[in-house]
């Protein structure tokens, strides 16, 4: 059975990078753009949630407040730019990862396929 990740980015260029370089033979990714479609979404078994912590209808811990709710079980990984050294408030959060942009592809799909090797 196909593993399924959700991508959270207001950037439809990053969406479609993310999904690109994450989907393969044994998972589906999908993305969305706002806390909205996250909570529309919420019946969905997400094995990992990426999110960007600023989107357009909503930012900072409401982010990961909501995709908490919304996808309990699933491992959460943040990314955002210009928040150097968050790892451990993120971390006190439940937040799996967290990763600063410009990404680091490589480490990022490395680090999903840690989460789903875990489940």
């Amino acid at each position: 059975m196909k593993k399924r990740v959700l991508v959270a980015d207001g950037d439809p260029v990053m969406r479609e990078l993310l999904r690109r370089k994450l989907e393969n033979n044994t998972t589906i990714v999908d993305t969305i753009r706002s806390l909205r479609e996250a909570k529309e979404r919420s019946h969905a078994a997400y094995t990992v949630v990426i999110s960007d912590y600023h989107l357009p209808d909503g930012g900072g811990d409401s982010v990961i407040s909501i995709l908490r709710s919304a996808f309990p079980h699933a491992g959460l990984i943040i990314m955002s730019g210009g928040m150097l050294g968050a790892e451990q408030l993120f971390a006190e959060q439940g937040v799996k990862a967290f990763f600063s942009k410009p990404l680091d592809l490589e480490k990022l799909r490395a680090t999903v396929g840690q989460i789903l090797k875990g489940c």
